[in-house]
């Protein structure tokens, strides 16, 4: 994933990925709400996932991630996730979770910042043939910082210092330059999706 990509686009592949992940997987009951999904021989990815209450828990091979509020039994439990988007799902992982469910990703932030300098003359109408040297310099900088490996929040730090003279409220967008859903948050909608499929196929 080293090309310069949206961030729908990198979520896609990377879900793409976690499904393949869990696709010979089968599915071992070890409680009332709480199942096992392993392949038959060993192997990575094997992952609990277990409802508490108005949650769902999931962990094991894969980082744990906890979704929070539904209500239901189990296996509804189990639906509710499985047929979540990654944006609803990064947001009930945020209420369960409370952190590591936002990842920082180099390749998306710059086709982010090369997204906002396309953007801008339209963004800014009159007033872009006054700031457009300083706005393209300040996102130049921003990509050559990314490009660099430079750790995300000082790339953030010097763009707003950069835009603050254009942009008092550009700090309110490149907060989320780059920003996607965590592979944590992917891999246990992907694990949730494996299990609705085996219960389905089982019922």
């Amino acid at each position: 994933m080293s090309e310069d990509i949206s961030g729908r686009q990198w979520v896609e592949k990377l879900g793409e990925q976690a499904d393949e992940a869990f696709q010979d997987h089968q599915v071992q009951v070890i409680g009332p709400g709480h199942w096992l999904i392993r392949r038959p021989t060993d192997g990575p990815f094997w992952t609990h996932i277990v409802t508490m209450g108005s949650g769902l828990a999931v962990w094991g091979d894969i980082d744990a991630c906890v979704f929070a509020y539904s209500s239901g039994e189990p296996e509804q439990l189990v639906a509710w996730m499985a047929d979540a988007s990654y944006s609803y799902g990064r947001e009930k992982a945020q209420i369960g979770t409370g952190c590591g469910v936002d990842h920082f990703e180099p390749s998306v932030a710059i086709y982010d910042l090369r997204q906002k300098l396309a953007d801008a003359p339209e963004c800014y109408g009159e007033t872009w043939p006054e700031i457009e040297a300083d706005y393209t310099d300040a996102i130049e900088e921003a990509i050559s910082l990314t490009e660099a490996g430079e750790p995300f929040v000082v790339m953030q730090a010097n763009l707003v210092d950069n835009l603050e003279r254009i942009d008092q409220d550009a700090w309110e967008w490149v907060l989320g330059i780059g920003m996607v859903p965590s592979p944590r948050v992917i891999y246990a909608l992907a694990a949730v999706r494996c299990l609705h499929r085996l219960l389905q196929a089982g019922s």
